[in-house]
């Protein structure tokens, strides 16, 4: 939502605001992964089940792709 506030705002800075969002939404989207990565059996204690930690590093991953490309929607 920032990118539809500042864009028009600063239309020459307008890459420049893509790439910081881009960045950012880039390093929060790591902050899932590898904590799925070291720690699965957090899904457990958050869902209950055990079918879920085998997929920790692909739902890690999600995250990570999700996050990131939220911008181009």
């Amino acid at each position: 939502m920032s990118a539809f506030y500042f864009m028009p705002r600063y239309p020459e800075r307008g890459g420049q605001i893509a790439l910081n969002i881009l960045v950012y939404n880039f390093v929060a989207g790591w902050i899932p992964l590898i904590v799925l990565a070291f720690w699965p059996q957090i899904l457990k204690a958050l869902f209950r089940t055990d079918a879920l930690g085998s997929l920790a590093i692909l739902l890690g991953f999600l995250v990570l792709v999700t996050l990131t490309s939220s911008l181009v929607q």
